[in-house]
């Protein structure tokens, strides 16, 4: 026997045995629909919404000093639901982050929970309406958590009781923590039902067991902890900060090659798959007044960011942070690009869901001819239908073609996304594609390209 198949053969006999990590394979529970979905949206929301920023070091309180002041803001949990899902719909995501509960706003519970541990709660049931009206629309649910009973930028008594005076963030503290998780997720699955929510989403990480002992079936997701951390490991992770700059700018991955230190050992750099990203657009919590950034100035700015997300490298998904209105709507501001996602997401979804992004593909995205950017995605039901979204035109001197290197591979034909008519093209080397309309770059932020493979 060759050294090489004696390697593959103890390869296969240690991954049998449950040797090997199960990333080293197939992660069957995030391919399920996780993978498959590329697109998400992140929503926090609860008493900081409208307050102040977690992000800036601030010392603001929340802009609801209390849970009743929040529901009466608020108003119909129906109503809610409806605006928040329906945001997530329009922009063509096929799931969507809640805060559970969150750190930086006092740990309130969105759900009348019986549990006394946490002092804020409303009364009326959000949670439950946004299950119900999710799985109407086929939507998937994720809750997010914190990691411990630490506080973050919020001032006052804490806010989590039974703590005996610890530190928030101390050993003991976040024993206790577990344990009232623990007791919660009981509360949800006795409440809602074992799969009525598709995942849950950690801030930090302290342990898996709450979610495992009452959602079993859910998707673990895991933020900055980079190495998969845990034992049960998360099925995801989520990239949060990039470690360098991007180029492009919208270029997310290319600022995400390098270990984030600041964070410590756990946050290495991301994987080529199974790593969710989670830029945001207005500092996580809508802050009650009008945000004037990159996504503002260039509605189209979104939708490269995401195309970058899921096209530079192999199985990453892309969820935009979206601080949302109390009532769900997404702020003024921002629905010129909710917009433009919208219109792009109406044609340009068969090169999105289940794909794959172009990390080892047979055609080469990023910087092309003449300066321009493009990146990949390839069908997973068919491999050799491969989708180019060329981001960056060619300079004026070659504007009229695009040159896209390959893997040796051969073209049958090739097509515009958006019309469905023939592009002109030869191989010359590269594949030399004629592209005479950039129209679609310049209205929606891509130009859409498929190559069928022979």
């Amino acid at each position: 026997m060759k050294p090489m198949h004696r390697i593959l053969l103890l390869t296969g006999l240690l991954s049998l045995l449950g040797a090997l990590p199960a990333f080293s394979q197939e992660n069957p529970k995030a391919e399920e629909w996780f993978t498959p979905a590329r697109f998400g949206m992140f929503y926090s929301w609860g008493m900081f919404t409208g307050g102040g920023s977690s992000t800036t070091g601030s010392k603001k309180l929340p802009y609801f000093e209390t849970a009743d002041a929040f529901e009466k803001a608020v108003g119909s949990p129906k109503v809610f639901a409806q605006n928040l899902v329906g945001l997530t719909q329009k922009v063509g995501a096929k799931y969507f982050i809640i805060t559970l509960m969150h750190s930086c706003e006092r740990h309130m519970v969105i759900y009348p929970t019986q549990l006394p541990y946490f002092t804020q709660k409303t009364k009326k049931d959000y949670l439950g309406a946004l299950i119900q009206e999710a799985h109407k629309k086929n939507i998937r649910i994720i809750c997010y958590f914190p990691a411990h009973a630490g506080h973050y930028q919020t001032e006052g008594k804490p806010y989590i009781t039974g703590l005996n005076g610890e530190n928030p963030r101390s050993p003991k503290a976040t024993e206790k923590f577990v344990q009232y998780l623990t007791e919660l997720f009981t509360e949800m699955r006795e409440r809602y039902g074992e799969n009525a929510i598709d995942g849950f989403w950690m801030d930090g990480f302290t342990s898996w067991e709450p979610v495992l002992k009452s959602f079993p079936n859910a998707l673990r997701i895991g933020n900055n902890h980079l190495s998969f951390s845990g034992n049960p490991p998360s099925d995801i992770c989520a990239a949060e900060f990039t470690t360098g700059p991007c180029d492009p700018p919208y270029n997310r991955p290319s600022g995400l090659i390098k270990p984030n230190l600041h964070w410590g050992d756990n946050h290495l750099a991301p994987r080529k798959d199974y790593v969710e990203d989670i830029p945001t657009c207005n500092g996580w919590w809508f802050h009650g007044g009008t945000t004037q950034n990159q996504y503002t100035q260039d509605s189209t700015f979104w939708v490269k960011q995401m195309l970058c997300d899921i096209g530079i490298r192999r199985k990453w998904n892309h969820s935009m942070g979206f601080g949302p209105q109390v009532d769900g709507t997404a702020p003024p501001e921002f629905e010129p690009m909710v917009k433009t996602m919208s219109e792009f997401m109406a044609w340009a979804h068969p090169g999105i869901y289940n794909t794959t992004g172009g990390e080892g593909a047979p055609i080469q995205g990023q910087w092309l001819n003449s300066g321009a950017f493009g990146v990949v995605t390839v069908s997973s039901k068919d491999p050799k239908t491969c989708y180019l979204f060329v981001l960056e035109p060619p300079t004026k001197f070659t504007k009229s073609t695009l040159k896209v290197q390959h893997d040796r591979v051969e073209v049958a034909s090739i097509t515009d996304l958006h019309t469905g008519k023939p592009l002109p093209f030869r191989m010359n080397g590269a594949i030399e594609i004629t592209i005479n309309d950039w129209s679609d770059l310049e209205k929606f932020g891509a130009k859409g390209i498929v190559i069928h493979l022979k």
